[in-house]
């Protein structure tokens, strides 16, 4: 992933440079692809800086990750990032969304549900439709012309169900990790690191990749 700091997708300059090295460095040593997002001060697309980039790693594949989610208007920014030059759409948000309804169903709570809050049942009511209706037509519309790849919350327990209520997704994305015992012999919790806490590490597991995989291809 081509990203030199946290915080928004505003990259000055500067910024841009640096990431435009790490990308030499990265393909020297045998990169396959990249991802990347950046966008203007309004939230649209930023074309410019986006057209550096994917040129720049050609011929490689460069997926536009969840700065999309950021996006005032998703039809005019997928078209813009096709006509810059991604092979990939990686989205959190409408993930998030769509996974909330589709476990609503079967009286399911999807892990990631605590991270949309809800104002009334109303508001839940209109951001559940939406999410649902938004994957689907996504996927559906762009179908062949980009690929969209959903992320975030994504289980051996849910997967299945995503993939048969959006039948058109092309990917999906999941960190499958589970914690990891800190390697000091007396971690000091009374001291914490800030947001990558030390104490607080993951890793990736075997076991749930492999499950992922199951569930896939049993959709």
């Amino acid at each position: 992933m081509l990203r030199c700091r946290g915080g928004d997708f505003v990259y000055s300059d500067s910024e841009m440079d640096t990431m435009l090295e790490d990308l030499k460095v990265l393909s020297t040593f045998g990169a396959d692809g990249f991802v990347f997002g950046a966008l203007t001060v309004t939230n649209e697309v930023d074309i410019g800086n986006c057209q550096r980039i994917t040129a720049a790693a050609k011929p490689l594949p460069v997926t536009f990750h969840r700065a999309f989610d950021h996006c005032n208007n998703w039809q005019k920014s997928i078209n813009c990032i096709i006509d810059a030059g991604f092979s990939t759409i990686l989205t959190r948000y409408h993930t998030v969304k769509f996974l909330s309804v589709a476990f609503k169903r079967q009286s399911i709570i999807p892990l990631q549900a605590s991270y949309i809050s809800f104002s009334s049942s109303s508001c839940k009511q209109k951001i559940v439709t939406e999410g649902v209706s938004l994957l689907r037509e996504i996927t559906k519309e762009y179908k062949g012309r980009i690929e969209i790849m959903a992320g975030s919350g994504v289980t051996p327990e849910n997967i299945s169900v995503l993939l048969k209520e959006a039948p058109d997704l092309d990917a999906v994305h999941s960190s499958a990790s589970v914690p990891r015992k800190s390697l000091q012999a007396a971690p000091n919790t009374t001291i914490p690191l800030g947001t990558f806490d030390g104490n607080n590490q993951k890793e990736t597991s075997k076991d749930i990749v492999s499950q992922l995989v199951a569930a896939a291809k049993t959709k």
